[in-house]
């Protein structure tokens, strides 16, 4: 009996020797993923377009060598998930600020249908963002008016969803997030248009008073 359980537990052990290391390289891949993700949309917001599309390619590619040491015998598919979700929400905010159609899920069937949802749910995020950047500025407002009705139609597409929490584990949740930003980014876009209005009138007057004294 002893002889015999030596030789099982041997093989567990290798078993999950094995199962480790390639646990231990999946989180590693995917937090690399992750991370180039993060950075693709701060070069975005930069406007270094250029090293976002390299980057964003990069990733592509990391999800593709990811897909090959995937197990599913181990508990890092939130892991992976998230990996996946994150480039959702960086190829979007990338095709978005390229004027691009959105990648459409059956485009790359790898990745899973609920880290599609949840990258797009957190794009509503960035594109507040991009929307606050271009209110800075009166010339690119209707930048900022862009990037409020694409927030607004991402927000309509996952209300739409009524399917149950089950399936789509933590949509609901992340949907409500995303109605919040658009309420509060909507009342920004409409404080930033009237300002523009009174600083237009002001200017106006201002004018208008200059050429009566120079009468």
């Amino acid at each position: 009996m002893e002889d015999q359980l030596q030789e099982i537990f041997a093989f567990i052990h290798n078993r999950l020797s094995v199962l480790d290391t390639k646990r231990e390289q999946i989180l590693i891949a995917s937090r690399e993923i992750i991370r180039n993700c993060s950075v693709t949309i701060k070069h975005i917001h930069r406007k270094d377009i250029k090293l976002a599309e390299e980057l964003a390619s990069k990733v592509r590619e990391s999800l593709k060598e990811l897909e090959k040491i995937r197990d599913p015998s181990l508990n890092v598919d939130n892991n992976v998930l998230t990996a996946y979700q994150e480039y959702v929400e960086a190829i979007q905010f990338l095709h978005f600020s390229l004027s691009k159609p959105f990648m459409k899920p059956q485009e790359d069937e790898q990745i899973p249908i609920l880290a599609y949802l949840h990258g797009m749910a957190d794009l509503v995020g960035e594109l507040r963002r991009y929307c606050l950047d271009k209110l800075k500025d009166s010339s690119t407002f209707s930048d900022a008016e862009r990037s409020m009705n694409c927030m607004e139609d991402v927000y309509d597409s996952l209300l739409s969803l009524d399917f149950p929490s089950g399936l789509i584990v933590g949509v609901r949740k992340k949907t409500d997030i995303a109605r919040n930003i658009v309420e509060k980014t909507r009342g920004d876009l409409v404080l930033a248009y009237n300002r523009g209005k009174i600083e237009e009138k002001i200017d106006s007057l201002l004018k208008t008073i200059k050429e009566d004294e120079g009468k």
